[in-house]
């Protein structure tokens, strides 16, 4: 597959299949991609890790996610992996319909 030739969503899809595999130390979050001037994408990577992860830990997943997508898309201009530490990486998210929201009355 030549990632040079697709779309963003084409890129995030792509870039989000290779990442979300099954983890112990982190989930993916959201992949986003943009695009330069210069028509080279930009790809951001939001990632959770659990508080108990040294900072050591945490800085090497994020290097290693980091050299997975440029391979998957050399012609990145730039690459961000974004940490939220603290985040539970097996809790799935609620539904929109299950979030309630306190009343101000």
């Amino acid at each position: 597959m030549n990632i040079a030739l697709l779309d963003a969503p084409a890129i995030r899809d792509a870039v989000a299949d290779v990442l979300c595999e099954e983890s112990e130390t982190h989930r993916i979050l959201d992949v986003t991609t943009r695009w330069t001037r210069e028509d080279r994408p930009v790809v951001l990577v939001t990632v959770s890790f659990p508080p108990d992860l040294v900072f050591g830990e945490v800085a090497l997943v994020v290097r290693e996610i980091a050299a997975r997508v440029r391979e998957l898309v050399p012609g990145a201009d730039r690459v961000s992996i974004e940490p939220c530490i603290g985040l539970d990486t097996h809790r799935t998210p609620p539904a929109t319909e299950t979030i309630v929201l306190a009343s101000s009355d």
